[in-house]
């Protein structure tokens, strides 16, 4: 039930209390302090803590002076004053069979691995920050399952997150069971299967993870391509930008299929982006500075419309319909006449592989392929 109090006034809270409202519908915004008492002074005269059965957690407070410690129902006396805070937090702790309070400020606790190659999360963490560069080698982060001790419960969950700054490091998130580590309890956020590991890799890669009572499965899991549906009277984009202007920067959009490798970087995937404004890499040295490219690793790449009647347009040094250089059609291939038209030159076999259409020529012949790798030629003369 809720209390409510006019400020500057005292008042009790009783143990059936779930919510106290402050409330002064006469006064002008202002800072004001309300004294508690029968807080808690007894087991039986005192505010209903969390137990073994009531897990839910209690805030209070604003200007509290509290320190961290353990409130048990044998020992229960009144809140310490040291370590000046806003409030504390009372919950259940199954560790200790106890009720404990920690300080409002340490809500979401967090935790930096960056001395062992291993660590054991604890109960109370909730985010754990692991920097595999500080020792050069990959950190390993347990979550407990139901066979360990102490056990997971149910509920509890853990966002990993790798803070290394070489970008070399893994960080490997597993399970302990027993003494062995590895069962598949850990949902792979990918692919949905269960796995024994899974792997952080590169610096800011982080994941969440929650104990269903049996498995660990992963919150946010993308299970379907995302949608996005809008109606603006002007382009609707979807945006990515790399705000770095080093050379070897550049913002991609990269697709794979079923078996290319995200994290090795191994196709078939096709890839589509812009280099920085410094860009300069001599293993694509074919772009420079804020060129575009699409390109494909591990098949072919084809460009084309599907319906009959449209048809494919090259355009350069413009986006209106006077900088269109080439269309392509189902009947024909139509090039500017303003510009300069390169054949590749050749000497061709009458039996030459080639399909009919096909042209070439070198500086005494001219050679057209008249059916599957058969192929005439008109010898060239002076004039």
């Amino acid at each position: 039930m809720p209390k409510i109090s006019e400020l500057n006034a005292i008042t009790s809270v009783a143990n059936t209390d779930l919510l106290m409202v402050v409330h002064d519908p006469g006064g002008s915004p202002s800072t004001n302090k309300v004294t508690l008492t029968n807080f808690a002074t007894s087991v039986t005269n005192s505010l209903n803590y969390a137990n073994s059965t009531v897990r839910g957690t209690i805030k209070v407070g604003d200007g509290l002076t509290i320190s961290n410690g353990v409130l048990s129902a044998n020992t229960l006396s009144i809140l310490p004053s040291s370590n000046t805070n806003e409030g504390y937090l009372l919950s259940w702790d199954d560790q200790v069979n106890s009720a404990i309070w920690s300080a409002f400020s340490g809500v979401q606790d967090y935790t930096l691995v960056n001395s062992s190659n291993t660590y054991l999360a604890e109960k109370h963490d909730y985010i754990v920050f692991a920097d595999p560069n500080n020792i050069s080698q990959d950190i390993r982060i347990i979550l407990p399952d139901s066979a360990s001790s102490p056990a997971a419960i149910s509920g509890k969950s853990y966002f990993i997150k790798n803070i290394n700054d070489g970008g070399q490091y893994k960080v490997k998130v597993t399970t302990f069971s027993g003494n062995a580590y590895g069962s598949n309890y850990i949902e792979n956020p990918v692919t949905g299967t269960f796995v024994s590991t899974y792997d952080l890799i590169g610096k800011g890669a982080g994941d969440e993870w929650i104990f269903d009572g049996s498995v660990w499965r992963h919150i946010n899991t993308q299970r379907a391509v995302p949608i996005f549906y809008t109606s603006v009277d002007t382009y609707a984009q979807v945006a990515v930008k790399n705000a770095s202007a080093s050379n070897n920067a550049s913002t991609d959009v990269v697709m794979y299929n079923d078996i290319g490798d995200i994290d090795g970087d191994a196709g078939p995937y096709i890839d589509i982006g812009i280099n920085s404004s410094n860009y300069s890499n001599s293993s694509y040295s074919i772009g420079g500075p804020n060129d575009s490219y699409v390109y494909n690793k591990g098949g072919d790449l084809t460009i084309g419309t599907a319906n009959t009647g449209t048809s494919l347009i090259l355009h350069a040094g413009g986006t209106t319909n006077v900088d269109s250089k080439m269309v392509i059609n189902s009947t024909a291939v139509s090039v500017n006449t303003s510009i300069s038209f390169i054949l590749p030159l050749a000497t061709k076999a009458n039996n030459s592989v080639g399909i009919a259409g096909q042209a070439s020529w070198n500086n005494n012949n001219i050679y057209i392929c008249v059916g599957t790798n058969s192929w005439k030629k008109v010898a060239l003369s002076d004039f």
